[in-house]
């Protein structure tokens, strides 16, 4: 987590600071400061570059209890995108297209297509974690992120 003095401000527009991927923290939203409304977003107004977003009314279920985030979550999505990406790659599909040459039986064209596929649906899993492992951790412009985008797409 990042090291520091704690955000101590009521104002919308205070500067909030990026917390790292590793270790933990909690907050008590019992204790959360607003306006007269239970959920804090109602009628609030934010604006980015080309777009802008308006809050909606509605319930803020579960604020009475803490939320808790850690950083296992993306160390498993990551495992999964890589555990996937190299069972694609490194077995999958070279076992599909190797067996067109080492094997020879009637349905081999279907157990080689069925082999091809199944490899290219879990490149494609492992493809989406690891968009999803990018979006969180705020990785997608790195450069590692932007080739395999290039290469994938």
């Amino acid at each position: 987590m990042k090291q520091g003095s704690p955000l101590d401000s009521n104002d919308p527009a205070a500067n909030i600071q990026q917390h790292d991927n590793n270790g933990q923290f909690t907050f008590d939203l019992t204790k959360a400061a607003g306006g007269n409304s239970v959920n804090p977003f109602v009628g609030a107004t934010t604006s980015a570059p080309g777009s802008t977003a308006t809050g909606s009314g509605g319930a803020l279920n579960g604020a009475a209890g803490q939320v808790k985030v850690s950083k296992t979550t993306t160390t498993n999505s990551i495992i999964a995108h890589g555990t996937l990406m190299g069972l694609a790659v490194v077995v999958i599909l070279p076992l599909g297209a190797l067996m067109m040459r080492l094997f020879s039986f009637p349905s081999l064209v279907r157990v080689h297509v069925f082999a091809q596929v199944l490899g290219f649906t879990v490149l494609l899993a492992g493809f989406g974690v690891g968009v999803w492992v990018g979006v969180i951790t705020n990785n997608v412009g790195a450069r590692f992120a932007c080739l395999l985008l290039c290469s994938v797409g």
